[in-house]
Order: C-alpha cells, then structure tokens, then sequence
C-alpha cells in the first residue's frame, strides 16, 4: 500500500510564478518525503513515482476519478468498466496508421507558416507559430472551421456544446464520422470536440515554446 502525507515541505503556492518557473525541485523534494501528498489549499492528492501511479491506475475499484465527472464524464471523470468501452469504441479512429496520415498535413502547415517568418528579423512565436500550427491541424483533422475550434479553445471542456460545432462539421473530418457510428451522443461528441482541442493544441502549443526557449 502507498501511505499518503500533507505536504509539508516546500510550502508553497502551485499557482505562484516560482512554482510555474521549475516545478520539478519541488516534486523531487514532496517524491523524497512520501509518493503521496494532499494539498489543502488544492484540496487534490499529489501522486508521485512510478510505482504509486501504476498502483493507483490499477486499482479504479479504490481510486476513483469521479471528481472529474463535471468537467469530463467520458473520459477523465470516468472510472472502469465505462472509461475502458469508451476508450474502446475510439481505438479504431487513434491506429498509427490513422494517425500517420496526418504527418504530410502537419508539415505542409508548418513549413509554410516558418516560411513565411524566415525573413523576418523578429516574430511572435506564440501567436504566428506555436498556436495556429496545432490549431489548423486539429481542426482540420477534427473537420471543424478554425474559428469554431479557436472559440472552443477559451471555454473548460464541460462547457463545449454540439450545437456550437454541428454547423461547421466536415464530411472528411474525425468528428462527423464519430457520429455516424451511432455510438455517441450529442454530449459525448461535444466532450470528445472539447477534449481533443485541449489535448492536441495546447499540449503542442507549449511543446513547441518550451522546446523553442530551450534551444534558444
């Protein structure tokens, strides 16, 4: 069994600027003490090292992720056997070779975005790389307008709405052939909408500013 503990050492604030600038000094040191602690001013368990989070993954029966349930109630606030169909119904559409098939999508949208700077003494690599690259990727491979998949962006996944994205969907696109399964419901789609936006743009969007800061 993992034995859980209060943080106590580094006091400090998550959200503050210092926590933000390297997270890791702190993990290591709350890793050091025990695999798991709570934050009160979180009110969330901090789980750490391989072992704990395999135990914990193992054992939905003792572990549950129902406190997402508001904000996600397919896939991050869902517990097994229903998390597990789910994922289960996706799994043709995420093969590698369906996923492979993006590649020339995403090289011919980001070539000609860096080509368009490279004569450029300066650039936001915010709003002219990292952003509209995975931007215009997803929503193409979702089969939604960027303006619809941009607005989704600002609003938490619970708060996506089918009605919002039924207008702009595309035959060719990831999203209208979930639909045409029958397997999911209007709600379930928009979740998916939502989450996958979330997944694949922000994720790469920092992807690629940390890895452009590294570099640099």
């Amino acid at each position: 069994m993992i034995e859980p503990r209060q943080a106590t050492f580094p006091a400090i604030d998550v959200r503050s600027a210092d926590f933000a600038a390297n997270p890791y000094t702190f993990y290591r040191r709350w890793r050091d003490e025990a695999a798991v602690h709570y934050l009160p001013s979180e009110n969330v368990w901090y789980v750490l090292g391989h072992g704990a989070v395999s135990f914990v993954l193992k054992n939905p029966e003792v572990f549950s992720s129902s406190p997402f349930r508001d904000v996600s109630p397919s896939l991050h606030g869902a517990d097994a056997p229903s998390h597990t169909s789910f994922r289960r119904r996706l799994a043709p559409f995420f093969s590698r070779d369906a996923q492979l098939g993006l590649r020339a999508v995403a090289e011919a949208t980001v070539n000609r975005l860096v080509d368009a700077l490279l004569s450029r003494p300066r650039f936001d690599a915010v709003a002219e790389l990292a952003r509209p690259f995975p931007l215009t990727v997803a929503a193409g491979w979702l089969g939604i307008d960027e303006s619809v998949a941009s607005q989704l962006l600002e609003v938490p996944v619970a708060n996506a709405k089918w009605e919002i994205v039924k207008p702009s969907l595309k035959a060719d696109g990831l999203l209208m052939r979930l639909a045409r399964t029958g397997e999911f419901t209007d709600a379930q789609l928009a979740e998916l909408t939502g989450f996958f936006l979330l997944a694949g743009v922000s994720t790469t969007r920092d992807f690629i500013l940390f890895s452009l800061y590294t570099l640099l």
